[in-house]
């Protein structure tokens, strides 16, 4: 009877280490993350954004909060082209509110006119509309890779008509920590998670722009109202 449960303990052992070897698949994974995506948690983060386009290179570090499925605010701390540092952004998806420091002019009004500048927009696409728009069966793994204790799948996938697109995606939570892409028309770009807290609900308040006073605002309407 011994012999027999030792039998059996080997052999789930020798199942488990075969699973273990076994590599997920890039449509796997795609798949998990636009899952995890999906599950629409809260989220506050720290990311590193690298440019490099034809009109600006930079290294930006960026605040972001984002309630899903559309509320998002973003801080610029630390920029080296003047016009963006501090810039602040929030909208609910419907309206939107921009802070120009270097204008000291607030900008407010409907979603479709009141945007982000396209160094910015692209890079928070990047890290979740691009998963969410992956082609899951044209993707593939590239490499298994660790980063600060975390597993993370380097994965190649089809994202439209971008060029290339390579995302980064944690073993554990499903969570993209890098995405870089090469494109024509986007140019070349890398989005880092530094620092990440998924929360199932964010208040509204963390969604308000912190703006000096006195500084006056424009309010623009939508594109039909112009």
């Amino acid at each position: 009877m011994e012999r027999v449960r030792k039998l059996v303990l080997l052999g789930l052992c020798m199942l488990l280490v075969s699973c273990l070897r076994e590599r997920m698949t890039g449509e796997q994974v795609i798949a998990l993350a636009q899952q995890s995506l999906r599950q629409e948690k809260g989220l506050h983060a720290f990311l590193e954004i690298q440019v490099d386009t034809d009109l600006i290179k930079d290294v930006l570090s960026v605040e972001l909060w984002e309630k899903p499925p559309k509320q998002l605010k973003l801080v610029v701390l630390e920029s080296g082209n003047p016009q963006l540092r501090e810039l602040a952004f929030t909208t609910d998806g419907s309206q939107s509110k921009s802070y120009l420091p270097h204008a000291n002019m607030v900008t407010e009004g409907a979603a479709t006119s009141v945007k982000l500048p396209s160094v910015l927009e692209t890079p928070v696409e990047a890290r979740r509309e691009w998963i969410l728009e992956a082609d899951a069966e044209n993707s593939r793994v590239i490499g298994v890779e660790r980063d600060l204790g975390r597993v993370l799948y380097h994965v190649q996938a089809a994202v439209g008509t971008l060029d290339a697109v390579q995302f980064w995606i944690d073993a554990h939570d499903w969570l993209v920590w890098r995405v870089t892409y090469e494109d024509t028309h986007l140019g070349d770009g890398t989005i880092t998670l530094r620092e990440v807290q998924l929360m199932d609900d964010i208040p509204d308040s963390s969604f308000e722009l912190n703006v000096p006073s006195g500084v006056p605002v424009t309010e623009l309407g939508t594109d039909d109202d112009r």
